[in-house]
């Protein structure tokens, strides 16, 4: 299996998403994150966007099936993100890669103070909040 990981304008998503992974037929992985403008952020979502491709291959769980549930995924409730609904085809597979995700995130604070998730977190719904405006247009 070949896995590529890259780096992309926010608003080349497929859909409004800031990571982004997809099987193709020979079985290759190709993982696509939007930029934020900061590396460790960047390395945050691509190893959350690994993560939960590897443990959905392994759980039997398809690109389409993740696909089809995103596309078409209406916020409701507490939920902010597809993956966080439990009616996710990947709930587990999401989550177990947020558990990794918040990990390496703070491993990666350099012995100072820990970057703030929540910073990470509003970075992320900024770029959301991008693309929707983009698309009302």
């Amino acid at each position: 299996m070949k896995i590529t990981i890259e780096t992309i304008p926010h608003l080349e998503q497929r859909y409004n998403t800031c990571g982004d992974w997809v099987f193709d037929s020979d079985g290759n992985l190709t993982i696509r994150v939007s930029d934020t403008g900061n590396w460790r952020y960047g390395a945050c979502l691509a190893l959350h966007e690994l993560v939960e491709a590897l443990l959905c291959k392994s759980s039997g769980v398809t690109t389409e099936q993740v696909d089809v549930f995103d596309i078409n995924w209406k916020p409701f409730g507490s939920f902010e993100e597809p993956g966080e609904d439990p009616r996710a085809p990947y709930f587990a597979e999401h989550n177990q890669a947020v558990l990794i995700e918040q990990q390496v995130f703070d491993f990666m604070s350099d012995g100072a103070e820990p970057e703030d998730w929540t910073l990470y977190e509003s970075t992320l719904a900024e770029l959301q909040t991008l693309w929707v405006k983009a698309n009302m247009k």
